[in-house]
């Protein structure tokens, strides 16, 4: 099986789909955008121009969705379409992350605007999960307990069975 996975993970369409399915996990969607974010409020920071900083930022992705997205966004805005029309149709970022970029783009404070968004989604995710911890903490506890349970059972069962025999 894991020969399997390691060929299936090589194989576009497969990436495609789990990179699909990836980001509709919301804290890996805010996570991911959170990095977007972060990445394109260094690039402007640095002077880098939005097309140029949203290529460079997609070169550092590992989900092709992501990256095909953001290469689409560069491509949209060379076209002359708006950074928030172009990032709508996206899965990276939420309609309020979208809401504040269309703000930033008319007030003309794009990167501080990016940086807002990293900070926003990355305290989220970390919210959803220490809450995902809180909830594996009982739920592993009982796995364990329920297994160190089933192993005691099946020794007293094997010590007297052999008690039994000894009887007979």
């Amino acid at each position: 099986m894991i020969i399997g996975f390691r060929f299936m993970s090589h194989d576009q369409g497969v990436s495609r789909l789990r990179a699909r399915y990836l980001l509709k996990i919301p804290t890996v969607r805010m996570l991911n955008s959170a990095q977007v974010a972060k990445q394109l409020n260094i690039a402007l920071e640095s002077g880098l121009t939005l097309q140029s900083g949203l290529r460079l930022v997609a070169q550092s992705f590992e989900n092709i969705i992501a990256r095909d997205e953001l290469v689409a966004a560069g491509d949209a805005i060379a076209n002359g379409t708006s950074l928030s029309k172009s990032l709508a149709v996206s899965s990276l970022f939420d309609r309020p992350a979208v809401e504040m970029v269309k703000l930033a783009e008319a007030s003309g404070s794009l990167a501080g605007a990016f940086a807002h968004i990293a900070e926003h989604d990355e305290s989220k995710a970390r919210g959803q999960i220490e809450k995902l911890m809180t909830l594996m903490t009982p739920v592993l506890t009982l796995a364990m307990g329920l297994l160190i349970g089933s192993l005691i059972v099946s020794v007293m069962q094997s010590v007297l069975s052999i008690n039994d025999l000894a009887f007979q």
